[in-house]
């Protein structure tokens, strides 16, 4: 059997308790990461469902975990915001975007973007962080 595809939830604190976030991820502020499988999803009686499962029906889209990690081991995520390490975009900010049939690196406000491969990407933070603070935001 294949390798379970990995989700991250990021949830308004408001709309969880905390308490549960701290046993299934991190706190960020004002929002909590929780990360998950399908296969979590189906689980009776699983935290990760009671939590997970209201914020789907509320319409909201989970981020995927594209199969990389960054320089770091940080897995990289849809939503991530990314520095690009070489060529025409080097020392970009970038964000992961699914588009078409893969996982690109975008510049703010496109949708079209260069392949994820190689090595040397940097996580720099995620679109529901700081979002507020873009001042210059595409270049270093």
């Amino acid at each position: 059997m294949g390798e379970d595809i990995k989700f991250r939830a990021i949830i308004k604190n408001k709309l969880i308790y905390q308490r549960e976030a701290r046993k299934l991820g991190k706190i960020i502020g004002e929002y909590s990461t929780v990360y998950f499988t399908l296969n979590e999803l189906l689980i009776p009686n699983f935290s990760v469902r009671e939590l997970v499962v209201p914020w789907l029906a509320k319409g909201n889209k989970p981020d995927r975990y594209i199969g990389l990690a960054d320089k770091d081991g940080k897995e990289i995520y849809e939503g991530d915001k990314i520095l690009c390490p070489t060529g025409p975009y080097a020392f970009a900010r970038m964000i992961v975007k699914f588009i078409g049939c893969s996982f690109c690196a975008c510049l703010p406000e496109r949708d079209w973007g260069i392949a994820i491969e190689g090595e040397g990407w940097k996580i720099t933070g995620n679109i529901y962080e700081n979002s507020e603070v873009e001042d210059n935001w595409q270049h270093l």
